[in-house]
């Protein structure tokens, strides 16, 4: 793993730990304990649109392509999902 794609990993994790801390926090104090589960719940959706962006940078393809091969595909396993991300932009088979 190189250094900026180590960096790009810390760093979308520390954006999801704020997220969560502060979102959980906010909303424990306005609906109760239901709302640490949402603020979770948001710092995941962000987490995983981070890690999709930077995927997707990383393997030169754009998200939708990369979440329609994959439902095309019927991938469910994150291996599934990288092989997806790495098939060539004119869909020809490798």
């Amino acid at each position: 793993m190189a250094k900026g794609e180590l960096s790009t990993i810390v760093r979308a994790s520390l954006i999801v730990m704020v997220i969560d801390v502060l979102f959980s926090a906010w909303l424990l104090c306005v609906i109760g304990i239901s709302g640490a589960a949402w603020g979770t719940l948001i710092a995941c959706g962000v987490g995983s649109g981070l890690y999709l962006r930077a995927g997707c940078r990383t393997c030169g393809s754009k998200p939708l392509r990369l979440l329609w091969t994959a439902y095309r595909e019927d991938c469910v396993t994150p291996c599934s999902v990288g092989r997806a991300a790495a098939a060539p932009a004119d869909g020809a088979p490798r």
